[in-house]
């Protein structure tokens, strides 16, 4: 039964006290009872036999009870149900109807609860409320207990149901709950528990986890939560070497989604990460190798100091080529951090940052060592493949003539560190003012996009990368191209997307393209994506790929593209989503006839150019 009258965090206690200033206090007793008796629906207050004690002990009359009672009575439980019994005679199911019932008094008691009273009844009881462990015990009160604990994090009551549904074994729905974080216990419980799970993914899959997201939300809530975490994570890749790798990308993720958040100043982030480092590798070390231990302490201040500034320091970059390049050199995880690599890229492969001679090939060292060590204590590391690729790949690309073949770069982009150089290159190239006027010709699009294909075929770790380049150049400022030759080069940016699907980074190649439609781009240019897309594909589909496909094609903007010219690679597609979406991919009714309506014009149309074939067939004939 749904009480109306019965307000959302009211005190358990039904003892009405007399507020300290009045005289009489059997009067304000009196006051008190009535207030509560002339409430909506008052008999319903599961208090209100307390309440007509204290009123007949302080002298109220049964008769003004029998009366405000009376009057406050709106039956509004009683209506409800009739209501619901309606919907049932209307062929609404019994699903559906308490569905919207809870929805509705979940709503009612978001907007009206108040956590001081729900405090008081917390308070006044020695053992929790009964209502309380049930409201735990059901999927969707939890639900709205961890609504209203991201609403009023400081409820006493609150936090205690928190702890008690992670003690219930529920903790794996509050991972993303920030008032989880109060609770070491809590805490504790879902971080390890999350860890387990994180763990056992793919290193490609990890990051676009659903749980990693809450991971990352309930780890990076405060800078003890962020300390704690990683604490665990940097003593589990101590004690659990087997998962190193995967527990290195998360405690690397949780640091790039802290200095994104800004809840901590990028400096004592970047700072915690090297003292883990410091620490990890120090206790390797004898005692007595002081000249080991200051190298360590000396690479985590320079390094720590360029990315404070943002800029690299030849000197710091000479110190670092000194220590690296010794018998004994510090651990090289040291120099692996993202942002510092990416500085070394930047100065290198930009072409308007000139590094002195004299010091490049210190940098081309620093940069190859980082990308080629690895943590194994082997420190008889050749990076001299490496640094010889670099050093070619960085001279052509600073220099001021073009190359006019990809053929050029060919020899060395076997080593990843050389693409990822040569993409930021590019990108720099199309984007940059005084580059691009001279970029943006037929010829040097197909040039650098050809380049694009090659690095995305050799690695595909970059294929992200590629895509993300792609999409920089789509968008660049292309100068006073005429109209027909800006929607030829956009082609051939639009060709490398399709490359990448035929080389399987299917998915994240579709939103990018999903966001360029939304974007409006150029209906000519949508009909050639979505043509060369189906001229590259056959049925069985996968449920994600015609998902994603399907709402490309149902945007308002690919409607209009798509209707005006059909290719025969379409209408194949067509019958095929006709006859089998609603088993196969469970396409929602609506979408279903979009497409059968597309079908049944296009056989319509095709039909009719049938008849007119053997119409003037017939009369050559006669």
């Amino acid at each position: 039964m749904i009480s109306s009258g019965a307000t959302v965090g009211s005190t358990s206690s039904s003892q009405v006290v007399a507020p300290s200033g009045e005289s009489d206090p059997t009067k304000s007793v009196l006051e008190e009872c009535e207030r509560h008796f002339s409430e909506n629906d008052a008999i319903t207050n599961p208090y209100i036999f307390d309440y007509l004690k204290q009123y007949i002990k302080n002298g109220g009359k049964p008769s003004t009870i029998v009366q405000m009672l009376s009057s406050s009575y709106k039956g509004y439980p009683q209506m409800t149900s009739l209501l619901c019994d309606w919907m049932s005679m209307a062929n609404i199911d019994n699903e559906t109807i308490n569905k919207i019932l809870m929805d509705y008094l979940k709503n009612l008691i978001i907007e009206n609860f108040d956590s001081k009273k729900a405090d008081a009844i917390f308070t006044a009881s020695q053992d929790p409320p009964k209502w309380l462990e049930y409201m735990i015990n059901d999927v969707e009160w939890r639900n709205l207990i961890y609504q209203l604990s991201e609403k009023h994090p400081n409820c006493l009551m609150l936090n205690f149901a928190i702890q008690r549904i992670s003690e219930s074994g529920y903790h794996n729905e509050i991972a993303s709950v920030t008032t989880a974080t109060t609770s070491l216990k809590v805490f504790h419980r879902i971080l390890t528990d999350s860890i387990e799970k994180l763990i056992r993914e793919s290193e490609e899959s990890i990051s676009s986890s659903p749980q990693f997201s809450d991971f990352r939300k309930i780890c990076c809530h405060s800078q003890y939560t962020y300390i704690y975490a990683q604490c665990i994570i940097r003593s589990l890749m101590t004690s659990v070497p087997s998962y190193r790798s995967q527990l290195s990308l998360l405690s690397d993720e949780l640091e790039q989604n802290a200095l994104k958040d800004g809840k901590a100043s990028e400096y004592l982030i970047r700072k915690i990460r090297y003292l883990f480092l410091e620490y990890e590798h120090r206790y390797k070390i004898e005692q007595s190798d002081y000249t080991q231990t200051a190298a360590i302490s000396d690479t985590t201040t320079i390094i720590l100091s360029m990315l404070n500034s943002n800029t690299t320091n030849p000197a710091d970059i000479l110190k670092l080529y000194k220590y690296y390049s010794s018998a004994n050199p510090p651990p090289v995880e040291m120099l692996q951090s993202c942002e510092f690599l990416d500085l070394l890229i930047q100065d290198l492969f930009n072409p308007s940052k000139k590094v002195n001679q004299a010091h490049r090939s210190k940098y081309i060292f620093v940069l190859a060592y980082a990308s080629t060590a690895t943590n194994d204590g082997n420190n008889t590391v050749n990076v001299n493949p490496v640094v010889n690729a670099l050093e070619k790949a960085v001279a052509i690309c600073s220099n001021n003539t073009l190359p006019k073949s990809v053929a050029v770069f060919r020899p060395y982009l076997a080593y990843n560190i050389v693409c990822v150089g040569v993409l930021y290159w590019i990108g720099i190239v199309f984007t940059d003012s005084q580059f691009s006027i001279t970029m943006f010709t037929l010829n040097n699009t197909k040039l650098y996009m050809a380049l694009l294909k090659e690095i995305a075929f050799r690695h595909e770790s970059l294929s992200s990368l590629v895509l993300a380049i792609v999409k920089k150049c789509f968008f660049a400022n292309q100068g006073d191209l005429d109209p027909l030759q800006a929607m030829e080069i956009k082609k051939v940016f639009l060709d490398v997307f399709i490359y990448l699907m035929q080389l399987g980074y299917v998915l994240p190649t579709l939103e990018t393209i999903q966001g360029l439609v939304l974007e409006k781009m150029d209906m000519s240019l949508i009909r050639h994506i979505i043509n060369s897309i189906l001229d590259m594909i056959e049925s069985p589909f996968s449920l994600e790929f015609i998902t994603k496909f399907v709402e490309i094609l149902c945007t308002d903007h690919a409607r209009d593209a798509i209707s005006s010219k059909i290719s025969p690679n379409f209408t194949v597609f067509l019958k095929h989503i006709v006859e089998e979406g609603s088993e196969l991919y469970k396409l929602s009714s609506d979408t279903i006839s979009f497409f059968r309506n597309i079908y049944s014009s296009q056989i319509s149309v095709k039909s009719e150019g049938d008849k007119k074939k053997r119409s003037s067939a017939y009369e050559a004939d006669e």
